[in-house]
């Protein structure tokens, strides 16, 4: 969390404007857990009991909080991970689904996975998030980037303690 509150200090300090759209924190994300199914690394509940998302998609021309993507609430974790359930476990692609993983063996190569949960969203059905299934060689609890257009997945952290 340590990294999360440097990030939070330097948006508060260069950009106030999208730090007063970061959502008062909440006590527990069992209902996100309940309705994907999964159970969150510690690092996640750690987050969330700082800051439930942002709302700067209430406001015409703001990017999200993070790099451009909106920081999801818990209620919009389980909107876009329900957007997505027409997808999980159909071969949209008769068998020659072409994604890569890097590094390779790490994050399944699929299009969609359930146990893929959104954390950031960019808008346009890109998201960053933790991955609770990972290939062999990855790691419970990966950081990945998913979503429409993203067919070269990457592990962009190995645990979920740089949030």
């Amino acid at each position: 969390m340590k990294e999360w509150k440097t990030y939070c200090d330097w948006l508060e300090q260069k950009l106030p404007i999208y730090y007063s759209v970061l959502n008062q924190g909440i006590e527990s994300l069992s209902d996100v857990e309940k309705h994907c199914g999964v159970s969150l690394p510690t690092e996640v509940h750690s987050l969330y009991k700082i800051h439930n998302g942002d709302n700067s998609t209430e406001y015409e021309g703001y990017a999200g909080t993070f790099l451009g993507f909106t920081f999801l609430s818990a209620d919009m974790i389980c909107k876009k991970w329900d957007s997505w359930k027409d997808f999980y476990g159909k071969d949209i692609f008769d068998g020659k689904y072409i994604g890569t993983s890097f590094p390779d063996g790490h994050i399944k190569k699929l299009y969609a996975n359930p146990k893929w949960i959104p954390l950031f969203d960019d808008s346009a059905g890109n998201f960053i998030g933790i991955d609770l299934d990972p290939d062999p060689e990855g790691v419970l609890g990966q950081i990945i980037n998913f979503g429409r257009d993203e067919d070269h997945k990457i592990v962009l952290s190995r645990n979920a303690k740089v949030m």
